[in-house]
């Protein structure tokens, strides 16, 4: 199988100051290495950050998303790792790329899966490899696993996991025990990977994964045979994603033809949840369809959506993105706009007479009735 994109290279041979220091593995992300570090050491998460950052609930927050510059000058001191490349075990970096700007502070990102910290408690998505956990000699979890994107193992050839397979619980290692594994289930404490099921990959769906991946790392990417920016191509992704939603609720006879041509109708309806909180199923299937459309040559996706009857306005109703390579299918596709003229009110002719409305009639007899009344007075 390929192997997966690298997104920091790690940190080894740490000078840390408790007793056992444990090694940052590439694309670790940054709390699975707490988490490690703590067990390693003979405590639960939950002591070992009271002593790294005292009076600071960092369990409480999604500690991987943005970490104030203190909190990693603290724990850099600490673990012997540069803060930079702790940073880089953050989603920031990546959150960065992709939307060109500082992520939001206090809303969910673009992109990357929600854990919807509750206190303690995550009530979010977070996802995993079996195959790397039972594979991995210290088992860890990986910074790609937050990806919205990411609903393949490229290396094994499976679909990833997002409960555990014994009781169905969703993954909390920070709220794992000193005795625990950081691969078991904090709930029923069973191995997350021993007895997983394997599910296929869908092909679409990783073809879609690693191309996004690719056009992150070079910074660029060609659609349509034009170079896309990779703020650009994570818009025309969000314009297909929206469209596959349009297809679950089609208005039109041409938008259900469309449907059952890319077989959105094995989707269950996805509400108004965004793609960031999707199930991981339900976020599987909607980048399959996305991927297959977005795989399509220029005169292959022509050629079904005018098979199916779509105009332009039908598939772009919010109108097309200035410098898009999608301003390209919107000009191939048929313009049914539809151009509303106002009735001329007065007519020269008498066959052109048209009876008033009743509402035209009361009004015009109210001002009869008032100029009456100021002529009486006068």
């Amino acid at each position: 199988m390929d192997s997966s994109y690298s997104w920091h290279p790690g940190a080894f041979r740490l000078a840390a100051s408790w007793a056992v220091p444990t090694s940052l593995q590439p694309d670790e992300i940054l709390s699975s290495w707490l988490i490690r570090t703590a067990l390693a050491n003979g405590c639960d998460p939950l002591a070992f950050v009271g002593v790294v950052w005292p009076m600071q609930r960092v369990w409480a927050m999604d500690l991987d998303r943005q970490p104030r510059a203190a909190l990693l000058e603290v724990l850099g001191a600490l673990s012997g790792a540069a803060p930079a490349l702790l940073g880089q075990a953050t989603l920031l970096p990546v959150a960065r790329r992709v939307l060109l700007a500082d992520p939001p502070a206090n809303q969910s990102w673009p992109w990357i899966l929600s854990v919807g910290p509750r206190n303690r408690r995550r009530v979010g998505r977070m996802q995993y490899c079996p195959v790397c956990l039972a594979e991995d000699k210290d088992p860890f979890f990986r910074l790609q696993w937050r990806f919205a994107w990411h609903c393949i193992c490229v290396r094994h050839g499976c679909q990833l996991l997002e409960t555990c397979p014994h009781c169905g619980a969703s993954l909390e290692p920070h709220r794992a025990k000193a005795s625990d594994r950081v691969d078991s289930c904090t709930a029923c404490r069973e191995s997350l990977w021993r007895g997983a099921p394997w599910h296929n990959e869908l092909p679409s769906a990783r073809q879609l994964q690693i191309a996004t991946d690719n056009t992150i790392k070079v910074g660029q990417a060609t659609y349509l045979g034009a170079a896309t920016s990779v703020r650009a191509w994570f818009a025309i992704m969000a314009f297909y994603v929206g469209l596959v939603r349009r297809t679950l609720r089609p208005q039109t006879a041409a938008m259900e033809v469309f449907a059952s041509r890319i077989n959105s109708e094995a989707l269950h309806d996805l509400g108004f949840v965004p793609l960031e909180k999707l199930t991981l199923r339900q976020r599987t299937g909607l980048l399959d369809c996305v991927g297959k459309l977005m795989s399509m040559s220029f005169d292959r996706l022509l050629s079904e959506l005018s098979n199916t009857g779509l105009s332009r306005q039908a598939l772009f109703p919010d109108g097309v993105p200035c410098g898009s390579p999608l301003l390209r299918i919107a000009e191939a596709l048929p313009d049914r706009r539809v151009t509303r003229t106002a009735p001329k009110r007065f007519s020269s002719g008498i066959g052109q007479f048209r009876p008033r409305s009743q509402r035209e009639v009361d009004r015009m007899m109210k001002a009869l009735h008032r100029r009456t009344a100021l002529a009486s007075d006068t």
